[in-house]
């Protein structure tokens, strides 16, 4: 049987840090989760831990079936009610490459105008 959610534990104890990220308001940030690379490595088996998750007012606009480790941070930041307040009105687009920084970019519905 294969393992569901392995990487939620992860983005669970990082989840503060994004929301602090979030809350702040810049239009760019990051967590730097370098510090995690090798929990990542030991609860999955992937050769790249990469993605993009791309969300519009909390709601993914981008294709994210083929990254557990996108859809697993998704899971995490649905069920957190602040997340869900911060992301009214926005567009959150969450990056992160093989360096294991997360980059957060927030666009507020205001500026696209």
């Amino acid at each position: 049987m294969k393992k569901q959610h392995l990487y939620e534990e992860i983005w669970e104890d990082a989840l503060q840090d994004i929301l602090d990220v979030i809350e702040e308001g810049e239009s760019t940030g990051y967590v730097d989760m370098s510090g995690d690379e090798d929990w990542f490595k030991e609860v999955g088996n992937r050769s790249k831990y990469g993605f993009r998750l791309d969300l519009v007012n909390g709601e993914p606009i981008n294709n994210i079936e083929g990254s557990a480790v996108a859809r697993d941070l998704y899971r995490v930041l649905a069920q957190s009610v602040k997340f869900k307040k911060l992301s009214n009105g926005c567009r959150i687009v969450l990056r992160m490459g093989a360096d294991f920084i997360l980059r957060i970019a927030i666009v507020k519905e205001s500026d696209t105008v």
